[in-house]
């Protein structure tokens, strides 16, 4: 799970020219690394990919803001199968 979304907001960040996320706290979207047309494409893709529901949850830039909101969003680690 966490590697999709890191790899997704890596893929903006390569698109806008900017660096990789340092860390999983790193601020994306109130640093300015990100704008509201990314958050648009962040909001779709937690949707589609992991059932995360704005309209119930309520929306705020801070739950998307980094790499660790974003996993914390999306639901419990995933586990591998014995």
């Amino acid at each position: 799970m966490r590697q999709r979304i890191a790899e997704f907001v890596s893929s903006l960040l390569k698109q806008r020219g900017r660096p990789a996320v340092a860390s999983g706290d790193q601020s994306l979207f109130l640093s300015g690394l990100l704008d509201s047309m990314d958050a648009m494409q962040v909001i779709l893709f937690m949707e589609a990919e992991f059932q995360v529901d704005f309209g119930q949850t309520g929306f705020s830039l801070e739950l998307i803001d980094s790499l660790d909101k974003m996993t914390s969003l999306a639901g419990p680690p995933e586990t591998t199968g014995d």
